[in-house]
């Protein structure tokens, strides 16, 4: 592959942090697989790098990559024994790299050495966020249940007192407020434009005219 000026500065510089930006598909991923090869042949171990990815196949593809282009480079004909060599050692070092994604480095970390900050080896990663959101809610509905208010509002809002129905509700609305970056300040301009009016009057509230 050829690399443009900005992609062969991202593999060549060293001694630095690099940024590299693009939009998908541009060849981060290849600048990165070649900024990794030129290291293995200044002599660095493929072992002692650290590569993080946000998914766990990405790391993969990484290594598939790496391996490719190990293979790719031992195919070169003249090449002299001591580069042969140290390429083979790569090929072998490179299932034990530590190119991973960033979930299974930390629990990693913490598996080996956890004990420092009492966590226990045992622990579990939740990958489910939904269900302890939902185990969330239920132990607040307990303590919500006492106030007459919610009681009321349930039997107006959710008729049968569907805490199912009651629950998606918030949990979509808990998902709608990480897209916005002024959440709060998204929810009051929603009640000054649609709920405010109606202390005027209903006929004066958007909503009424659009349920008209």
């Amino acid at each position: 592959m050829d690399f443009n000026i900005n992609q062969k500065t991202a593999i060549d510089t060293r001694n630095a942090d690099i940024l590299v930006s693009a939009p998908a598909g541009s060849g981060k991923t290849a600048v990165l697989v070649e900024r990794i090869i030129s290291l293995i042949q200044e002599g660095v171990d493929v072992d002692s790098l650290l590569v993080l990815t946000f998914t766990e196949a990405a790391g993969n593809e990484m290594k598939q990559r790496l391996l490719k282009r190990i293979n790719e480079l031992l195919g070169i004909k003249d090449l002299d024994e001591k580069t042969v060599n140290n390429l083979k050692l790569q090929k072998l070092k490179l299932s034990n790299a530590y190119i991973t994604n960033f979930h299974g480095f930390c629990s990693t970390l913490l598996k080996q050495y956890g004990y420092m900050i009492h966590v226990m080896p045992g622990f579990d990663i939740l990958s489910d966020t939904e269900s302890l959101k939902r185990e969330v809610l239920q132990q607040l509905e307990e303590t919500w249940f006492s106030n007459e208010d919610f009681c009321c509002f349930l039997r107006t809002y959710f008729p049968g007192n569907n805490l199912k129905q009651f629950e998606d509700l918030l949990l979509s609305v808990e998902a709608l407020s990480h897209s916005i970056s002024d959440f709060d300040g998204y929810t009051q301009d929603i009640y000054k434009k649609y709920y405010e009016p109606l202390s005027q009057g209903l006929s004066n509230s958007l909503i009424f005219n659009m349920l008209k």
